[in-house]
């Protein structure tokens, strides 16, 4: 049903259909004057006992697009008792609101707009199918309330890049706005590749007292993620979102990190891009709690510690620190093999006297992804925590003759300093990318089958190196 729904109440229905591009149920570019700028005025729109089974690419289950109140008006949304199966490829479970300015939830001025949800059960079973995304208030709206309520939601994904809960209801909070979203009750659980749990889009969590933006965000110790496919993560914050976690700190918008959970391979429980404020314990994980963390914002303790995992267990942790990423306080792992990952994309330093300080209890330590992560700290010979370059480049500048490294292949070793060890079946380029330089081992180089050695001949010439001729140095032509 596409633009035919012009408001009021939709109730006990049950829809089904089968073929590409058929969506069950559609309400579509609704004012308080129905379609467009004509037809049946409604002060409310409403979904309830309906079910929705959808058997095609591109064909969504349900779909609420555009309801906007007018001016000085207050309009509600509501979906209660709903439940929907979608078969297809791209082919999400529920959408409220759209992510284009046309047609988000709430466009006009002072007006309100409440969106509940509650009861819905939502499976999807094809690749990029979302199950639930709630886009917010509408772009360029000043002094616009906004409350999105989401209570009871049952939700499974099982494609690959299909996310579960999608909120987006702060991307377009303007000067003079208040949104507030509530999630409770609710469990998401995915199981394809790169399908991640719940987002939590960009500029939720945030007050901004000089133009009296809000974005409240709250979200009960009652919500649960899962992932268990490979390179997934249960609970992704973006940029500009500010999560305030524990009782430690000032207006906390969730308890705990505890619910959220990934197995998959290459998956992280939480991944943070945002800012996230502990408060004066700093982020503590329950008993029996894995720890698996990937921070590539900012993570934030008023007391000496960031992050502490279950101490006592003898689980395996995980900490990644990504290109980027800042955390103001330790990170205590247990007492299992506990994993200190470099990771991300671009490139950043790090300084390897931190492991053991400021990173307690780490016994490996790897460098992911294809990002560049250069080593700092001062010449040592003392034994360091080794290290495996499984992507990117990682670059030691000083001479650590108490350190191994061992690059897989793939991935790269540059720099101008040394190690003890070095096993390489990736890539060896002593003085780093585009430098001459030297690179010392004190003991075993080992070059496996399929591995590569470049060297910089000359800093000018890069590996063509130089030639004399007509007495003065030129660069070798490519061809000699």
């Amino acid at each position: 049903m596409r633009g035919s729904c012009h408001g009021d109440l939709e109730r006990g229905l049950d829809l089904e259909t089968v073929g590409d591009r058929s969506e069950g149920l559609r309400f579509e570019g609704l004012d308080d004057r129905g379609l467009g700028t004509s037809g049946p005025s409604f002060a409310s729109v409403a979904v309830e006992r309906v079910t929705v089974e959808t058997a095609g690419e591109g064909s969504g289950g349900v779909v609420l697009s555009g309801i906007v109140p007018s001016d000085n008006s207050p309009t509600p949304a509501s979906v209660d008792q709903l439940d929907v199966t979608t078969s297809g490829t791209s082919s999400p479970g529920l959408v409220l609101g759209s992510q284009t300015s046309r047609d988000r939830f709430g466009d006009n001025d002072n007006g309100s707009l409440t969106i509940s949800a509650t009861n819905v059960d939502v499976e999807t079973n094809g690749s990029g199918s979302a199950g639930v995304i709630v886009n917010g208030i509408g772009e360029g709206s000043t002094d616009a309330d906004s409350l999105t309520f989401l209570d009871g939601f049952r939700v499974t994904t099982n494609g690959d890049n299909s996310t579960g809960l999608f909120l987006n209801t702060g991307t377009n909070v303007d000067s003079g706005s208040v949104a507030d979203t509530v999630v409770g009750d609710t469990i998401v659980n995915t199981t394809g590749d790169k399908s991640n749990g719940i987002v939590l889009g960009p500029n939720l969590g945030i007050v901004d007292a000089g133009s009296g933006r809000e974005s409240d965000l709250t979200i009960g110790t009652d919500v649960f993620a899962t992932t268990t496919g490979a390179n997934s993560v249960a609970l992704v914050i973006f940029r500009n979102t500010q999560l305030n976690v524990g009782g430690s700190v000032a207006n906390p918008n969730i308890q705990s990190l505890d619910n959220f959970n990934a197995t998959g391979t290459g998956s992280r429980s939480v991944q943070n891009s945002g800012a996230i404020d502990g408060g004066a314990t700093g982020i503590v994980l329950g008993a029996g709690v894995r720890g698996n963390i990937s921070n590539g914002g900012t993570i934030t303790s008023s007391g000496p510690n960031a992050v502490t995992y279950d101490v006592a267990a003898a689980s395996d942790d995980l900490f990644e620190l990504q290109t980027g990423g800042v955390v103001n306080g330790n990170v205590l792992a247990g007492n299992g093999t506990d994993t200190f990952v470099l990771g991300g994309l671009g490139s950043d330093s790090f300084d390897y006297t931190l492991l053991g300080t400021q990173y307690q209890s780490f016994e490996t330590f790897l460098k992911e992804d294809s990002g560049t992560w250069t080593l700092t700290g001062p010449d040592s010979a003392a034994a360091i925590l080794p290290i495996s370059v499984r992507g990117g480049t990682l670059v030691v500048d000083p001479v650590l003759s108490g350190f191994d490294v061992d690059v897989l292949a793939g991935a790269t070793l540059a720099g101008a300093g040394g190690v003890r060890n070095a096993n390489i079946a990736g890539i060896f380029t002593p003085g780093g990318l585009g430098n001459a330089a030297n690179f010392s081992v004190a003991n075993d180089l080992t070059f496996q089958p399929a591995s590569i050695f470049t060297r910089i001949i000359h800093q000018a010439c890069g590996l063509v190196g130089f030639c004399w001729w007509r007495g003065r140095e030129h660069c070798c032509p490519s061809f000699w």
